[in-house]
């Protein structure tokens, strides 16, 4: 029985070794594995962690870009101030990295706007996010990360997108027992990271400072938003005809009509269409009530010598050069009196080769039937040789005045009822619609007391031997004096209230210009003053200059059909554009950072900027950047634009025939900037008043042939 229980214990002994050696071996290898399943439970957690990084950086560069944008141009639309910092984008980068910017400082919108969302505070946000999840951020310091260890880029992408590229550089990340789970950059799956802003519907920044926050326009994009690189808004058909004149235009469907093979107007055709030397047939490229323009191209060398067709009449003026030096760009005054002309100048005026010539209206008096009239023009002329210019003129046509700017070298006629530029000495001078010699302005001095004075007074350079004129009177004949100073000497003093004319020589060098007004009254009132109006500097004219003007007056012939190369423009998708005030995207425009800046003077370092961030996000179009300007336009027409034209009435301006791109507009007739010519388009004209497109602007837009084409007066080179 013992023998019998020995072998049972000795077989249980033997089959629990076994199982007992499987326990153990069962809890090391268990032990194993949870300790494996920990560490990798940990790395998951620090790879999720930092890939979130990288995400959450993305999104919180996105969301600081938009507010900060929107700050800037939100900054400059309130206030109406530029940005006048270096470059804006390190604004709006100081503002993306810290919720702040020294230009933006004192702006109490701001707060609201950015709402805590920059970088800094996103720093500090993950920096809480991580201790919550055992993880350890290091710089402890959030200042140090930022402004040593971010690196940050904002560009204009393209005319309508503005690029942030980022990247934090050498952060470490630890456990809560000091091992480090991650060091290097964020993001760390790749490079950098890019964070894209459309500007689409923000506000203009340019408008609000320009027009003293009385003018106000979205940025909102052409159909056809980059002409230069992808499509041009308006179609050109080709092909051969006849016609009398060289150009037609009209709505498709009412004056100019279409079929499958033909276009035509009247008598005058187009047949054998082509785009692109590929037959085609219009119908299926124009619309009725489409604005359209038909060009015969070879009209005026089979013989017409009709300069415009939309002007039915003209008379000719011959200025001949008797000295024996050439004439370039001299300013030549035309005086006249003519019976049946318009009661205002409804005028344009060519040369013998049907190009525009320059000038200015100073009067246009109507007595009766008559109008007594004095016209500035700019012309050359070789020794001892003539010119013969030829005055168009049409009942039916604009008023056009022309432009004192294109004329002379200097010109004050005070129409925009300001006197910025002006310096004063004693009581202020003021624009005056009292009285005037020419339009509705003078300048008047300010009432000041017995043997006093009232002084107005600006600086002017002399390039070159310039004719130096301006007209002047007192209130009463007892009023008191009126002195004009040349460089602090007296050169004239008048008493006569009367408008009369003062002339001078000035050789090159620096003016000092300067009129006192001195009472001779013991009670002097508001009407005892005196005035000045309309200054004017030209270049001095030596020659003897004989000028005729012509008693004929001749009528627009009718002419015969003549065949002709032709073209058949539609322009509305042009025109649609405009009169919807909506944006092309092209090279030499303002882009937004420029409009915050309220300048274009870092137009080029925006430029390679941006071509750098194309290249990296690999957007580049064959080979060709996207532009970064932006443009619209300007119409002054009270069927378009009632509110852009009470604000130009309010400032007394005569309107030219400047530029109608936004910024050119914008600095001349707002800024007293420099005048850049415009040309009207056929097409528009007559169905957009005093709209004007300066040839860059045009070639941008509609190519160059079709701006050769569509501008009047304009000559390819």
């Amino acid at each position: 029985m013992k023998r019998r229980g020995f072998i049972l214990n000795s077989v249980v002994l033997i089959l629990l070794i076994p199982l007992l050696l499987f326990v153990a071996t069962y809890e090391d290898v268990s032990s194993q594995i949870i300790q494996a399943q920990s560490e990798r439970v940990q790395v998951e957690r620090s790879f999720s962690s930092t890939a979130y990084l990288d995400v959450d950086f993305q999104r919180a560069l996105e969301i600081a870009g938009k507010r900060a944008i929107i700050a800037t141009v939100d900054y400059v639309a309130i206030t109406a101030n530029f940005i006048n910092s270096t470059k804006v984008n390190e604004t709006i980068k100081e503002l993306i990295l810290f919720g702040n910017a020294t230009p933006l400082s004192d702006y109490e919108n701001l707060p609201k706007i950015m709402e805590n969302q920059s970088l800094e505070r996103w720093i500090g946000f993950m920096r809480e996010r991580l201790r919550e999840q055992g993880f350890y951020l290091l710089p402890e310091n959030d200042t140090e990360i930022i402004e040593n260890r971010t690196e940050i880029i904002v560009a204009p992408l393209d005319s309508f997108r503005v690029v942030i590229k980022a990247k934090i550089h050498n952060i470490t990340i630890k456990d809560a027992t000091g091992k480090v789970v991650y060091i290097g950059s964020i993001p760390k799956t790749t490079n950098y990271t890019y964070a894209v802003v459309d500007i689409r519907e923000l506000e203009d920044p340019l408008f609000p400072p320009m027009t003293d926050g009385k003018y106000h326009r979205s940025i909102r994009a052409c159909q056809y938003p980059f002409p230069e690189l992808i499509e041009r808004p308006l179609i050109a058909l080709d092909g051969d005809g006849e016609s009398d004149r060289r150009y037609i235009t009209g709505f498709y469907g009412e004056d100019i009509l279409y079929n499958s093979t033909h276009i035509w107007s009247g008598d005058s055709y187009i047949t054998n269409i082509t785009l692109g030397q590929v037959p085609v047939s219009p119908i299926y490229f124009f619309n009725d009530w489409d604005r359209g323009v038909l060009l015969f191209r070879d009209i005026f060398s089979e013989g017409v010598n009709w300069c415009n067709f939309y002007y039915t009449n003209r008379f000719n003026v011959t200025i001949e050069n008797e000295g024996s030096a050439d004439l370039v760009d001299v300013s030549v005054r035309i005086e006249f009196s003519k019976s049946g002309l318009p009661s205002e100048p409804r005028i344009r005026i060519y040369d013998e080769n049907c190009t525009l010539v320059d000038f200015w209206v100073e009067k246009w008096d109507q007595i009766g039937n008559t109008v007594n009239a004095i016209i500035w023009v700019k012309i050359s002329i070789p020794s001892l040789s003539s010119r013969t210019l030829s005055i168009y003129y049409d009942p039916s046509a604009d008023p056009n005045w022309g432009s004192p700017a294109a004329i002379f070298d200097f010109y004050e006629n005070f129409e925009d009822g300001v006197l910025d530029g002006w310096y004063f000495e004693g009581p202020e001078w003021s624009a005056t619609d009292e009285d005037s010699y020419s339009g509705s302005y003078s300048a008047k001095s300010g009432v000041v007391e017995q043997n006093e004075e009232s002084c107005i007074y600006r600086d002017i350079t002399v390039s070159e031997t310039s004719d130096f004129s301006f007209w002047w009177k007192v209130s009463t004949p007892n009023s008191g004096s009126l002195s004009f100073y040349l460089n602090s000497g007296v050169n004239g003093t008048t008493s006569n209230p009367a408008w009369n004319n003062q002339s001078y020589v000035l050789s090159p060098g620096q003016y000092t210009i300067k009129w006192c007004f001195t009472s001779t009254k013991e009670h002097p009132t508001s009407k005892d003053a005196g005035y000045i109006d309309l200054i004017i500097m030209k270049k001095h004219l030596d020659a003897q200059l004989s000028i005729t003007v012509s008693d004929t007056v001749e009528s627009m012939p009718e002419y015969p059909l003549h065949p002709s190369n032709a073209t058949a423009y539609d322009i509305q998708p042009f025109i649609s554009c405009i009169l919807d005030q909506r944006y092309f995207g092209i090279y030499n425009g303002w882009s937004l950072f420029e409009r915050l800046e309220g300048s274009n003077a870092n137009h080029d370092a925006y430029f390679n900027l941006s071509k750098q961030l194309q290249e990296e996000l690999n957007i580049v179009k064959n080979g060709e950047y996207y532009p970064i300007g932006l443009v619209s336009f300007m119409i002054p027409d009270s069927d378009w634009d009632l509110k852009l034209v009470n604000i130009l009435t309010a400032k007394g301006v005569q309107l030219t025939d400047e530029s109608s791109t936004d910024y050119y507009f914008l600095q001349y007739y707002f800024e007293e900037g420099d005048k850049v010519t415009g040309y009207t388009v056929w097409g528009v004209s007559g169905y957009i008043n005093n709209f004007y497109l300066d040839n860059e602007t045009a070639v941008a837009i509609f190519g160059k042939q079709a701006a050769c084409d569509l501008l009047e007066g304009y000559t390819c080179s």
